[in-house]
């Protein structure tokens, strides 16, 4: 499963890409990428994730700011948006009917029977502790939680990451070996290998290649600043996109082997900012991506393709 992107696990040529946000769409393709259907959603698109045929979108309201979820279990076919009971940022599903989200007030969710109802399975009570992104493993029953706590009264971003072992019955802080305060963790994805990445809002790397993600190590990306997404390309590929706020470079980082090395693609065209990255096992030198303008209100999205390596990217045919 790469996570958040698309759904392999079970030979599906399944995907699901998030639009922008203010845009209040998704895009879905159940061929490969052959041909995409944007998905017009009553809410801002949060996160998305994916299990076999079974696709699931987390966002939330514009006028109440409710987050809610819809799930498809056949092609074009949804069910009505449902409440999460939490402010959802990332969100990873293990079956077609269960789904855990990570939400930015620091709450973990899950649902058993694909978003009918809820479970709040962890919560800080405070708003310190604001989680970006959840993932899970190859061992089943644990996932990690990535973000930051914010001290009250001491200014600082510590990253924070939280585990469980027990889908989610018991969690647990994860001793963090890493000096990156001040920077909180901006993604994650899980990739064949096994391999875990994530990278934070430094520019630095982590990753783990033993099967229960318990052995960390850092680097530097080249990035100096947020990175915006981490995806898994194909059986070894690793891919980051980046946005510099401060004069609107946007540059890529490619691994052709598992995130061992990466290469720098500046990306000429800084309107768009990649957001997700999914690939097929069909054709995996392929690669698609959401975009958005990244401009604050108003960002507009768009469905991207790349057949070099992402250094040209256009508009697949077949977009609807």
């Amino acid at each position: 499963d790469f996570s958040g992107s698309t759904a392999d696990r079970n030979g599906e040529n399944v995907g699901i890409l998030p639009g922008a946000f203010d845009e209040r769409v998704a895009y879905t393709t159940h061929n490969a990428g052959a041909t995409w259907t944007t998905v017009e959603l009553t809410f801002g698109c949060r996160a998305v994730c994916s299990f076999g045929s079974t696709l699931f979108i987390v966002g939330m309201t514009d006028v109440s700011m409710e987050t809610v979820s819809q799930v498809s279990h056949v092609a074009g076919l949804w069910t009505k948006p449902t409440k999460v009971p939490v402010e959802a940022q990332s969100c990873v599903a293990i079956s077609a009917n269960t789904m855990y989200v990570a939400g930015y007030n620091g709450d973990i969710a899950m649902t058993g029977n694909a978003g009918n109802s809820w479970k709040v399975l962890y919560s800080t009570f405070r708003n310190q502790e604001k989680f970006s992104t959840i993932i899970n493993t190859r061992v089943p029953g644990r996932l990690y939680v990535f973000g930051a706590d914010e001290p009250e009264g001491t200014g600082s971003v510590i990253p924070q990451v939280v585990a469980t072992s027990t889908s989610g019955t018991n969690w647990y802080n994860l001793s963090w070996p890493f000096n990156n305060e001040e920077y909180a963790m901006a993604g994650a994805a899980l990739c064949p290998g096994p391999v875990v990445v994530a990278g934070d809002g430094a520019g630095y790397i982590y990753t783990a290649r033993d099967t229960a993600a318990v052995r960390w190590t850092q680097r530097f990306s080249g990035f100096s600043q947020n990175i915006q997404a981490v995806g898994c390309v194909g059986k070894t590929g690793v891919w980051l996109s980046q946005y510099n706020l401060g004069d609107g470079a946007v540059a890529m980082q490619v691994s052709t082997d598992s995130g061992r090395s990466f290469k720098r693609i500046d990306l000429t065209n800084t309107a768009v900012v990649p957001i997700k990255f999914v690939s097929f096992a069909a054709n995996d030198s392929v690669i698609f991506a959401s975009s958005t303008t990244n401009r604050g209100g108003g960002d507009r999205s768009m469905l991207l393709v790349t057949h070099d390596g992402g250094s040209h990217w256009v508009s697949p045919t077949g977009q609807t």
